[in-house]
C-alpha cells in the first residue's frame, strides 16, 4: 500500500547566494520527489525566531535564526512515497564532513551551519503551509494589539489590515446576538443600526481621519456611527455568500488605485462555529470544514501575492 506523505525542505541562504537552487530541485526531481509548491522568500530574524521557537532553549538557537534570515531561502513542499525518511536520507547527516557520498550536503554542504538545505516533519494539512505562507511572507498579528498601536502600524507604515477586532463586550456593548437593553428600552438583534455600539468602531476611527475602510459581513458597519460613514460595505448578511465571492470582493477592493484602497477590511467567514455547535469540537467534520477554510485562507494569500501587496498586508489571526 502507498504512503504517499509531503513534507516541507528549505535551499538554505548559502545555497541560493551559490546558485545553486535550480541544481538542488533537479537533484530531488531525479530522487522521485514531485515539488508541489516553492517560495523564495527573505526572513526577517524575527521571523525566523517564530520559525524555529521548537529549538529556543537550544545554544546553536541565535546564531541559526541570524543565518536563516541572512539572505534569500527557496521553501518547498515534496511529495513521494515515505516522503520524510526519504529527504533526510537524501540529504544527509547535518555535519557535510560525516555525510554520506551523494548526498546534498556532502555535495553543495560548506560548514555544519551553512549546510545548503533544511528538512521538516511531515506536513499533515493545508495549514502547515498556510502558517509558514503567513510566517515568512508578510506579518502575522497572534492577538489584537492595542488600538493606537494598531493605528500606528496603519498610518505609518501603510499597511492594509485584512482582518481586525475591536474591544471587548464590556466596553461596546453588544453582549449577544440578540438581547434586551433597558436604557434603550429596545431587542437587539443583529442589528445593523451602527449606533448600538457604545465605543468607536475602528472604522469609524480611521475614515475620521481620511482612511477609507471595507466591511464584508461585519456588525454595525452597516449605517454610520454617530454620522460617521463607511467607505465600502457589503451587507444584508446572508450565509449563503460563499468566501469565495468574499475573496474576489476582497480582490477587487485591493486591487483599486492607492487613492482608492481601503487600507482596513474586515470580513466574515463561516469558520467551524456551525459545525462544531452542531456535531461538537471533536467531530470529524469539524477538521473538513477546518481544513476547507483554510484551503479558502491559502487561496486569498495567493491572491494578494498575485497582484502584488502581500508585502503590504497584515492578516489577523483570531
Amino acid at each position: 500500500m502507498s504512503n504517499i506523505e509531503q513534507t516541507l525542505s528549505i535551499i538554505k541562504p548559502d545555497a541560493v547566494e551559490r546558485n545553486l537552487s535550480d541544481e538542488i530541485k533537479n537533484e530531488f526531481i531525479k530522487n522521485n520527489f514531485k515539488i508541489v509548491k516553492e517560495k523564495k522568500v527573505k526572513l526577517e530574524k524575527s521571523d525566523a525566531e517564530k520559525f524555529y521557537q521548537v529549538h529556543q532553549s537550544k545554544p546553536f538557537y541565535n546564531d541559526l535564526c541570524s543565518y536563516l534570515s541572512s539572505g534569500p531561502i527557496i521553501a518547498m513542499v515534496l511529495e513521494k512515497e515515505n516522503a520524510v525518511l526519504d529527504n533526510r536520507k537524501l540529504m544527509g547527516a547535518t555535519d557535510p564532513e560525516k555525510a554520506d557520498p551523494g548526498t546534498l550536503r556532502k555535495k553543495y554542504g560548506l560548514s555544519i551551519d551553512k549546510n545548503s538545505v533544511h528538512g521538516f516533519p511531515f506536513l499533515k494539512k493545508v495549514d502547515d503551509w498556510n502558517r509558514f505562507q503567513i510566517n515568512t511572507g508578510g506579518t502575522l498579528v497572534e492577538k489584537c494589539c492595542h488600538f493606537f498601536d494598531l493605528m500606528r502600524l496603519i498610518t505609518d507604515s501603510e499597511v492594509i489590515q485584512v482582518y481586525a477586532s475591536g474591544v471587548h463586550p464590556d466596553k461596546h456593548g453588544i453582549l449577544h446576538n440578540s438581547f434586551y437593553d433597558k436604557l434603550r428600552k429596545g431587542k437587539y438583534s443583529y442589528s445593523p443600526e451602527a449606533d448600538w455600539i457604545q465605543t468607536k468602531p475602528i472604522w469609524a476611527y480611521l475614515e475620521e481621519q481620511g482612511i477609507k475602510t471595507a466591511t464584508y459581513f461585519w456588525v454595525g458597519s452597516e449605517t454610520p456611527w454617530n454620522g460617521i460613514k463607511i467607505t465600502y460595505s457589503k451587507f444584508p448578511f446572508s450565509s449563503r455568500v460563499s468566501e469565495k465571492a468574499k475573496i474576489e470582493q476582497i480582490i477587487d477592493w485591493l486591487s483599486l488605485p492607492d487613492n482608492e484602497r481601503p487600507r482596513l477590511i474586515m470580513s466574515w467567514w463561516h469558520g467551524i462555529d456551525s459545525v462544531a455547535h452542531k456535531h461538537g469540537i471533536n467531530n470529524p467534520k469539524v477538521l473538513k470544514s477546518f481544513n476547507k477554510q483554510d484551503q479558502y485562507l491559502l487561496d486569498l494569500i495567493n491572491k494578494i501575492e498575485e497582484i502584488d501587496l502581500w508585502k503590504k498586508v497584515i492578516i489577523k489571526k483570531k
